[in-house]
């Protein structure tokens, strides 16, 4: 194919590299650690962490656990995360609550539940629900997060 050492050369470094940019280009294209796109990008399925900090953002969004970027605050892509309450199974349960857009409405606990208590809102006035300290009003008008 080559007959000469300069064109083996330049073909085995050519090779080299292709390869080494798929490589790059694997590693790069994989997941971050803190993703803040999407809610549910943030889970973490059976990752336990003893660091404080970590234990203070870690929730359940139903059986699946879930490390926030925060509880309260407004992150660069528009999500906005806030304390609040929602009854679960007939009891008003603690809970941190995230709006990112489309009417969806995120619901993280701080123990696993049976199911995503997470909803989508269809109505027109969706603001007034964002930061509301109480989410059962539009979770009774709401459809279920089906996964």
């Amino acid at each position: 194919m080559f007959k000469t050492l300069k064109g083996k050369v330049a073909f085995a470094t050519l090779i080299f590299l292709a390869t080494v940019s798929l490589v790059v280009m694997t590693l790069d294209s994989k997941p971050k650690k803190n993703l803040d796109n999407f809610q549910d990008q943030n889970r973490v399925d059976g990752q336990k962490d003893e660091d404080k900090e970590s234990n203070d953002l870690t929730y359940f969004s139903g059986k699946k656990i879930t490390l926030l970027p925060m509880t309260e605050g407004h992150l660069d892509n528009g999500s906005i995360y806030w304390k609040s309450q929602l009854t679960i199974h007939g009891k008003k349960t603690p809970v941190v609550a995230s709006y990112y857009r489309m009417g969806y409405f995120a619901i993280y606990t701080k123990q696993p539940t049976d199911q995503i208590q997470s909803f989508t809102y269809n109505g027109d006035d969706y603001q007034k629900y964002i930061e509301a300290k109480d989410l059962d009003e539009v979770a009774s008008k709401s459809e279920p997060y089906n996964d």
